[in-house]
This record gives C-alpha cells, structure tokens and sequence, in this order.
C-alpha cells in the first residue's frame, strides 16, 4: 500500500487522540479551577472548558475509532478496485473539505462572541470567565483544527491527481 495513504491516516488518527487528551486536560483544569477558587469567574471558565472538552474527547473517540477501518477500505480499494477511491473517497473528501469551511467560520463566530463577552460582561465576572474558557478553548480548536484541514487538503489534492508524487508534508 502507498505510504502516503498510511501516513495519512495514521495523521489522522493521531490527531484525534490529541483531540482526546485535550478534552481531558480543558475538563481537568476547568474543573480543578473551579473548586480551587470557587468564584463565578472560574465557574464561568468551567463551563466552556467542560463542554468544549467533552465534545472534543467524543470526536476524537470517534475519528480515532473509525480510522483504522477506513484505512482497510482504502487499502482494498486501492488492491482490488482503484475506481473507488475517485468515484466514493474523492466525493467524501470534498465533503469533509466543506465541514471544515463551515467548522473554521463556526470557530472564528465563537472566538468572536468569546471576545464580546470578556468585553461586555467586564463587570460581571461569570460572563466574564465564560468569555475567557470559550476565547481559550476555541482558540485551541482553531489551531488543531487547521493542522487536519491542511493534511485533508493534501489528500484531497493526491485524489484528484494520483499519479503526482505527493507526499504528506507537501504545500497546500
């Protein structure tokens, strides 16, 4: 099987583990903030930091779940039929290039709204706090987030032209 392909996924499943530790950590930390302190700031933190955290640790479960099987499906449709991988994983990629559009503008909106808040709840501290855990957990997403797209985009790139040599560290 191509090395690209592993690589690939391999990424992939990597990422999403880094997904988990993340959502563990934010709960971690959200949670020890807010019993060390016990102040409507850092209750306000917890709360993004909790669920933003545990919506990372389902996805990343979920993606780390799924991608081994999805690398046997490649590797035997890269075996037994190469069509597949322009007529079923080509079109699945373009979707998923899609979510990760939709996902970078939902992140930005609620890095955004994580801002507003800090700034229009200055004199409320649970607003405040809220503000903060949603700015700094967004902000996180953001970053790990552009990591998958790139490699996606890559892949994606490596779909549509098979016979270029690409290889996983390549330019977008």
């Amino acid at each position: 099987m191509n090395e690209f392909y592993k690589k690939y996924f391999r990424g992939e499943r990597n990422q999403s583990f880094a997904f988990i530790v993340l959502g563990i950590v934010a709960m971690l930390i959200g949670a020890y903030l807010a019993y060390r302190f016990r102040t409507p700031f850092f209750y306000g933190i917890f709360l993004p930091f909790g669920l933003i955290g545990l919506l990372d640790i389902i996805v990343g479960a979920k993606v780390a779940m799924r991608t081994p099987a999805h690398l046997e499906r490649i590797k035997n449709s890269l075996t037994y039929d190469p069509l597949k991988m322009q007529t079923e994983e080509l079109p699945r990629m373009k979707k998923v290039m899609r979510r990760f559009f939709v996902l970078k503008w939902l992140e930005i909106f609620l890095l955004v709204l994580g801002a507003a808040f800090v700034y229009v709840y200055a004199l409320h501290s649970f607003g405040k706090g809220f503000g903060t855990g949603l700015a700094i957990m967004v902000a996180i997403n953001i970053i790990l987030d552009s990591f998958a797209e790139r490699r996606a985009n890559v892949y994606l790139r490596t779909l549509k032209n098979p016979m270029a040599k690409s290889v996983i560290t390549s330019k977008p």
